[in-house]
């Protein structure tokens, strides 16, 4: 998710009046939210109209399926990437559209997020509806010209689910890298051998494994999941995994060592990178018992990447 959305409040939602409320397991709402509609492509720009129904309860959450798509349902464990945008009940847009990969410790946190993913599948496009103070603290919404009586409408267009590791063909490593092969679980195993080069001070060296087909290139302040495995260019050993309860990394890039920025920026998404890294790009010059130190390595699942 991206700093815009960390500024939305992680709050449940409050209760109202139910008259004429329709609900069933997966949509709920008053009949004026008959009226709103979408315009435009899934993920891409649109245009909310016909809102000011949504405001006949402001103390009510409201949630409707308006186009219901046809992939893979959302699990309670899924990490997905939805595009994401939030307007008046006027139709005035306050949140531009973006793309955010969520997971399930994202949902735990916020109620609406989990609301807008329940029963939701691959190519749906959901309107959720709540007061304006269930999303964003006061101060932003008074930074946005917002009143915390105004209700907010968030469409949420479910893009895809974001794989636990990456496909496709593998190519030979060369022979200036290690050995690159896999265990069952589909986790890097590196093996050292003779002719491993060192990398320069100051440069990264970046091999594309397996080259991924996304359209969106990596940039240095994406907010990036990858799976990842680091291990000491000299010695072989691993110092950080992220293959060990497969949860994948999901952060800021520019938060990471350099080293591993580097290696990232102008990537495709969908790719599986291996990237030598020189210490100084790194977390230092080497020392003894301390084997992410030193030259390292990484292979890089990069399985997401907001901008």
């Amino acid at each position: 998710m991206t700093s815009a959305a960390l500024t939305l409040v992680l709050a449940g939602c409050s209760a109202g009046d139910d008259s004429g409320y329709i609900a069933d397991d997966c949509n709920y709402y008053y009949p004026g939210f008959e009226d709103l509609t979408v315009e435009g492509t899934l993920g891409g720009e649109i245009q909310v109209l016909n809102a000011t129904g949504v405001a006949q309860n402001t103390a009510q959450k409201q949630r409707k399926e308006v186009i219901t798509g046809n992939g893979d349902a959302i699990q309670d464990d899924s990490i997905v990437t939805i595009s994401v945008s939030a307007w008046t009940d006027q139709g005035e847009g306050i949140l531009p559209i973006e793309s955010w990969t969520v997971n399930d410790t994202n949902r735990a946190q916020a109620a609406w997020l989990d609301n807008v993913l329940s029963c939701a599948q691959v190519g749906d496009r959901i309107v959720y509806t709540d007061a304006s103070t269930q999303f964003f603290s006061e101060d932003a919404l008074a930074s946005i010209g917002m009143s915390t009586d105004e209700v907010l409408v968030l469409v949420a267009d479910v893009m895809a689910l974001v794989p636990e590791k990456v496909s496709g063909e593998v190519q030979d490593m060369p022979a200036t890298f290690p050995e690159i092969s896999n265990d069952t679980n589909g986790a890097p195993v590196v093996t050292l051998r003779d002719g491993v080069t060192l990398p320069a001070a100051g440069q990264v060296e970046v091999f594309t494994r397996i080259a991924g087909t996304g359209d969106h290139l990596v940039a240095a302040s994406d907010f990036i999941t990858v799976q990842y495995h680091g291990v000491n260019l000299v010695t072989g050993e691993v110092f950080d995994t992220s293959w060990d309860d497969m949860q994948p990394l999901m952060m800021s890039l520019s938060t990471l060592i350099e080293g591993f920025q580097d290696g990232m920026i102008g990537q495709s998404v969908g790719s599986q990178i291996v990237v030598k890294v020189p210490a100084d790009l790194g977390y230092g010059a080497y020392v003894d018992g301390e084997s992410s130190t030193g030259d390292i390595l990484f292979v890089i699942d990069i399985l997401a990447s907001d901008s």
